[in-house]
Order: structure tokens, then C-alpha cells, then sequence
């Protein structure tokens, strides 16, 4: 299932608040006020291909992503899928 795909599913269940995107891991949710685990993991290509997708609306160069986080440390960002829209934060952790 493409990131896209996932991000849409979890943001329409009801009473879900939260979606953590980690490279390497799977798609984290919470749902009234517990955390649960989707089964695919997401890969770093895979999260790339969203921000390209969505360039122009998240205003993240993504061609300039590891220069960006290396100076700012996070990048945040709005964008919209054609069902939902949602706030991100970008950050690298142990050097990814």
C-alpha cells in the first residue's frame, strides 16, 4: 500500500488523532488515545516519493531535503491529498 494510500485510510477512521511516518518502521496511529501499528513498512523512497508528489504545496525542495534538515534539524509543513489535508514535521533521527 503506497504511503499516500495509508495516510488517507488512517486520517478518515474515526477517532484517530495522530500518524507517526518513521523511516524503516511501519505507520504508527493513535486511536482514542492508543497507539497502534500498521503492518507495512515505510521506506525512506517511499516517504520521498510523497514530499515530490506534493512539492509544490509542502514548499520542501526535496531535491535540497538533507542539506535543509542537516541546517535546520526539522522542517515543517502543510499539504492535501484530495480527501484530507494534514500538518507534518520532518527530522532526522539517528542519521536518517
Amino acid at each position: 500500500m503506497q504511503l499516500e494510500q495509508q495516510i488517507i485510510e488512517y486520517s478518515r477512521k474515526p477517532n484517530v488523532s495522530d500518524l507517526h511516518i518513521t523511516e524503516g518502521l511501519p505507520l504508527w496511529y493513535r486511536e482514542s488515545g492508543q497507539l497502534k501499528r500498521h503492518k507495512h513498512v515505510i521506506t525512506r523512497e517511499a516517504i520521498i516519493e510523497f514530499l515530490k508528489k506534493h512539492e509544490e504545496h509542502t514548499l520542501i525542495p526535496v531535491n535540497k531535503l538533507d542539506e535543509l534538515l542537516a541546517k535546520r534539524g526539522d522542517l515543517d509543513f502543510a499539504t492535501s491529498t484530495d480527501q484530507v489535508r494534514w500538518r507534518g514535521n520532518l527530522y532526522r533521527s539517528d542519521n536518517r
